[in-house]
């Protein structure tokens, strides 16, 4: 009987890319080097909601070196990240990707959760879910507050230097 082992491959679109898997060491796979996260590097179940395809992924990354820590806490934006699926049946010496099964989204904010950096990758669903953010200008206040004024007070300070806090 073939014994089968299944990894993950991790790529964060940075400059330059940041390229990890959840095996041990070095990993080249097509002309590209993954570095080896081992039981460091976890990738969780895709959560879903009810009716909809996979959402989130949540990456788990404990006991890392300094400069991988910093590549995830550095405030880059919403970074494009995919995680594939690979696979051995020759005890690790060759891997594969299983083909049409991967996982792309952005890169939320990362956490620490017991002392493991958390990040969830969130796919652009996600983000047309969640809505318009309000902000704090005088034209979401007009949306929420037709003709309150209190906004445009407050723009109308700052732009003559001044400092303003509500209620003045």
């Amino acid at each position: 009987m073939t014994q089968t082992w299944i990894q993950h491959l991790v790529t964060i679109e940075s400059a330059p890319p940041l390229r990890l898997w959840t095996g041990q060491g070095g990993l080249r796979l097509d002309g590209k080097l993954y570095r080896g996260g081992g039981a460091a590097l976890k990738v969780g179940a895709a959560e879903t909601a009810a009716g909809d395809p996979d959402r989130r992924l949540t990456l788990t990354l404990s006991g890392i070196p300094k400069d991988l820590r910093s590549k995830f806490l550095q405030d880059a934006g919403p970074q494009k990240t995919t995680v594939e699926w690979v696979y051995s049946q020759d005890s690790g010496k060759s891997w594969r990707r299983i083909e049409d099964l991967s996982f792309r989204g952005r890169l939320s904010t990362p956490s620490l959760v017991e002392g493991a950096l958390q990040v969830e990758i969130e796919t652009l669903r996600g983000d047309v879910d969640r809505g318009r953010p309000l902000r704090w200008s005088h034209e979401d206040q007009q949306r929420r507050f037709p003709g309150d004024k209190g906004l445009e007070y407050m723009r109308a300070l700052a732009q003559q230097g001044q400092e303003a806090s509500w209620p003045p």
